[in-house]
């Protein structure tokens, strides 16, 4: 059918619908038909550019722009300098990134804006500032007003309140936090966040400026460094080397048994509360992340795990180092009496084997209220009734979730 038959269809058509007016119909008539195809293709024509560019094209050249816009911010200090007036900035006092609620209680990273000078005056109002040794580029923010604007990490320090002041450190930032319209949560519950995306700033924000305070010097030639803004590099004028963020491998597995009906978690010493988890260790040098699992599992407690796959999870967890948690799941003997006798007592408290049945019961009373209803785990109970996991958001979490789908 060619493109003349098909718009005298779309005519008639046009023409037989009943909601359409006598005046539609005597338009159609008093011109020619040569007329109206000649018009309606233009129509068909801007209608179809107007979907391609918003829904196929633009999306993909929106993604290309932001990508060369963020490598174009890492690398120039006079350009990011220069957005800075329109930007945005994640803000974290005391290690404690500023969450904000919505109406259905989903809590989430609160932006700020820059734009005048409201956010300044408000942070000099409690004796902060806005310092660029203390900010780190985190992302390209799209608004209604500009096209792409930088979202800023800023990571301040309150000062020590003295012994003798009837003002507490957590009143002073509780009063901070109301006045920027959120509150502070803590840092590793901030990990935890619903939204993979805040997580992950959250993490990147963490990592970059923990990384560009404690690497200021050139391990070559012991000059100090010179730190982009960004963040995203460190430059020796002396020896003319350039200087990235570390990122650490990091492989998480759970274990499961033959018949995949139980899994064996982990308490670590000093963990919270009655939290058990999934066996994690960073990778080591010339290791694959199925020998780091292995050797993993038999550090810690001692047995010999097989048929290791790789899972379509990771998660990155800076609280350390940066380093990237990949998930990985395994299988292991239930029966193997080497879990009793060589658990690495250094690190772990205890390694069990888990029911389904126990591990969903944990995983719906975690997903309820983390950290809330937990209570510190007493030799008189039964572990298997009261234990509780990861919360949602972390690795361990996603690793379990996919097993009780399974």
């Amino acid at each position: 059918m060619d493109l003349a038959h098909w718009t005298f269809m779309v005519i008639d058509a046009v023409q037989r619908l009943p909601l359409w007016t006598t005046v539609v119909r005597k338009f159609c008539h008093q011109y020619s038909d040569e007329y109206i195809r000649y018009h309606l293709f233009l129509l068909v024509i801007i209608a179809f550019g107007y979907y391609f560019n918003n829904f196929i094209i633009g999306p993909l050249l929106k993604q290309e722009v932001k990508v060369h816009l963020m490598e174009h911010w890492n690398a120039s200090d006079v350009s990011l300098c220069g957005e800075l007036p329109k930007s945005y900035f994640a803000l974290m006092v005391n290690k404690k990134p500023l969450i904000k609620k919505s109406q259905s209680n989903l809590q989430y990273l609160h932006f700020l804006s820059h734009q005048g000078k409201e956010l300044s005056n408000t942070l000099s109002d409690y004796g902060l500032k806005i310092d660029l040794n203390c900010c780190a580029l985190l992302d390209a923010f799209k608004d209604d007003q500009y096209d792409f604007t930088p979202l800023m990490g800023l990571s301040l320090q309150c000062a020590e309140m003295p012994e003798d002041s009837p003002i507490t450190i957590d009143y002073h930032l509780n009063k901070l936090a109301n006045s920027l319209g959120g509150n502070f949560m803590d840092l590793k519950l901030a990990l935890t966040l619903s939204l993979e995306k805040d997580r992950n700033l959250v993490a990147k924000m963490q990592s970059l400026l923990k990384w560009s305070r404690n690497w200021r010097y050139c391990p070559s030639c012991a000059t100090p460094l010179r730190m982009r803004i960004s963040k995203a590099a460190a430059f020796c004028v002396s020896c003319k080397k350039m200087y990235y963020p570390p990122l650490s491998p990091v492989a998480a597995c759970l274990i499961t048994d033959p018949n995949n009906t139980k899994a064996l978690l982990i308490r670590h010493r000093g963990a919270e509360n009655d939290v058990f988890t999934i066996v994690s260790g960073f990778a080591q040098i010339g290791e694959s992340f199925e020998e780091t699992v292995r050797r993993e599992v038999a550090e810690e407690i001692g047995i010999e795990c097989k048929k290791i796959s790789a899972i379509k999870a990771s998660a990155s967890w800076p609280v350390s180092y940066g380093s990237l948690m990949c998930g990985f799941v395994a299988v292991a003997d239930p029966t193997e009496k080497a879990i009793f006798l060589m658990i690495n007592v250094d690190e772990i408290e205890s390694a069990i084997w888990f029911s389904r049945a126990d591990i969903k019961n944990a995983f719906v009373q975690t997903k309820l209220n983390y950290l809330k209803n937990s209570r510190p785990v007493s030799s008189e109970r039964n572990v298997e009734e009261c234990f509780t996991i990861p919360p949602e958001g972390s690795i361990a979490f996603q690793l379990i979730e996919r097993w009780l789908r399974f």
